[in-house]
């Protein structure tokens, strides 16, 4: 049994090979992914490795993911590809071996609302269901998807996944950092750092929320500098956004080692994201923003979860002035990834 794992980011893949119960039984892994995105030699070892190299444009990395992703399938002819957002080129795979290549998908973000359509994919899916075709090539129509949150299976059912076809886990990185803040006492409250974690509209084919996204942040920025703040920013993994040319310092070190170093004294502020609610798993501060384009994107969500997100640097740099002086903390939201009951 052959087991391909396609993705563009890192995490995807190191919690998709932690799945041990979904592949425990196949002979061969195989991964395909950018150049650099697997540094440890023992990972060029343990697995076959198909990389390609990314470029600026977008247009021409879908084009060569295609077709490093076609060449795996001659070359490795797999049993199943596992890939984190699903994508029509793995369903047209699932579809074009006369569904003998199994296709899993593994959802480890947080998805807001299922309204929300952009790119092709997604318009490919509203004239199947207007037209009353079959949906099989609709990016969510799975042999299996694994997610970590009911909101996400909310958003699954909206867009026609299949109930038995779904299966809710917990986050497997977070449990995994517990134990190493546990041990390495990084819990303890230190001088506090404030972070704008930004989201990759860009990538979603969202334009004016990314525009709109550099302009919030670059504002807030000049704003809290004149009150002696630093505005760190955290970048997605897909946000090719150069910050550095706005003045801004940049956090870059691993997702993984970014949750586990964050203390109760820091504050993010972003749109709706999960790396937002991987920071309050561990009691971090969060400020919640929006703009009138964001508002398409996230609205509903924060009506949902009973977010009032902020409008205005100069309201965030008063809350972030109130709790750096003890005088008022900051209102914070639960948690909503699954946790097992056990």
């Amino acid at each position: 049994m052959k087991y391909l794992i396609d993705s563009e980011v890192k995490e995807e893949i190191y919690e998709i090979l932690e799945l041990e119960n979904i592949y425990k039984d196949y002979s061969t892994i195989i991964i395909c992914c950018p150049v650099g995105l697997l540094n440890d030699s023992d990972e060029a070892t343990k697995y076959k490795l198909v990389q390609y190299q990314l470029g600026k444009f977008r247009f021409i990395n879908k084009l060569k993911q295609l077709a490093f992703l076609i060449y795996s399938i001659v070359k490795y002819r797999p049993d199943i590809v596992f890939s984190g957002y699903p994508m029509l080129k793995h369903r047209l795979v699932n579809i074009f071996s006369a569904f003998r290549i199994k296709h899993y998908s593994y959802l480890r973000g947080l998805f807001a609302d299922s309204k929300n359509y952009k790119g092709f994919s997604d318009y490919l899916y509203l004239m199947l269901k207007k037209y009353h075709l079959p949906l099989t090539i609709n990016n969510f129509q799975c042999d299996k998807i694994f997610t970590i949150s009911a909101l996400n299976i909310k958003f699954l059912l909206a867009r026609s996944a299949k109930q038995e076809n779904i299966e809710l886990i917990p986050p497997p990185w977070l449990e995994k950092i517990k134990k190493q803040k546990t041990l390495s006492g990084s819990d303890a409250i230190s001088g506090g750092h404030v972070y704008f974690v930004t989201q990759a509209f860009m990538s979603h084919s969202c334009k004016a929320a990314a525009e709109s996204q550099i302009v919030f942040a670059t504002e807030l920025h000049e704003h809290l500098k004149q009150n002696g703040v630093e505005l760190i920013i955290r970048k997605h993994p897909r946000d090719y956004t150069d910050y550095e040319k706005y003045g801004f310092s940049i956090n870059n070190i691993s997702s993984y080692e970014f949750i586990r170093t964050l203390c109760p004294n820091d504050i993010l502020i972003t749109p709706f994201s999960t790396m937002a609610f991987e920071a309050r798993f561990f009691d971090v501060n969060i400020i919640f923003y929006s703009t009138s384009d964001l508002d398409e994107l996230y609205k509903k969500v924060y009506s949902d979860l009973n977010i009032t997100p902020f409008y205005n640097v100069a309201e965030i740099g008063s809350e972030i002035r109130d709790f750096y002086g003890k005088s008022k903390p900051l209102k914070n939201v639960e948690n909503i990834f699954h946790i097992n009951s056990e």
